[in-house]
């Protein structure tokens, strides 16, 4: 996978919270473009692109970012395989062997899971420090946000 310029990306699990976060912050950011937004629940939230009910209706992307259920990305094996895009599955709960059969195409293609994103966020960033500075001029900026109300698990230190 060669990506230049603008990478396209669609999400599955659109509908959710993850999903609509990810197509926010994405809007933002004119190095990533949100080309497709999949989910079983198709009805409008406003968010762009609308939301569509399977992942072979899609256009063109680079990276699938998975937040969505096992069955979901179990369906969209397949159609990974076939577009040999990257993949970054954030799903809980995945079987082993779903595991194992996602893990299996990254000899095709790259393959990321990280079912606690918060670990997933703190890597993506320094991939993206390290390959911008090492690969282009370009600026990638991450940042872990929490939906409204949501307290971390973790303790947090106060300033000494």
């Amino acid at each position: 996978m060669k990506v230049s310029g603008t990478v396209r990306v669609a999400i599955l699990g659109g509908a959710g919270r993850m999903g609509q976060c990810i197509a926010r912050l994405a809007a933002q950011n004119s190095a990533i473009q949100v080309v497709a937004r999949v989910d079983v629940r198709t009805d409008a939230d406003g968010i762009s692109p609308a939301i569509i009910p399977n992942l072979a209706g899609a256009p063109e992307f680079d990276v699938l970012v998975d937040f969505s259920s096992p069955a979901a990305t179990a369906a969209a094996l397949p159609e990974v395989r076939r577009r040999k895009c990257a993949w970054l599955v954030a799903t809980t709960a995945l079987p082993d062997s779903l595991r194992a059969d996602i893990l299996a195409l990254g000899s095709i293609c790259p393959v990321m899971i990280a079912a606690n994103t918060s670990i997933g966020i703190a890597i993506m960033q320094r991939l993206a420090a390290t390959g911008t500075a090492r690969f282009s001029r370009r600026t990638i900026t991450a940042r872990r946000t929490r939906p409204r109300g949501r307290r971390s698990r973790w303790p947090t230190r106060s300033p000494t």
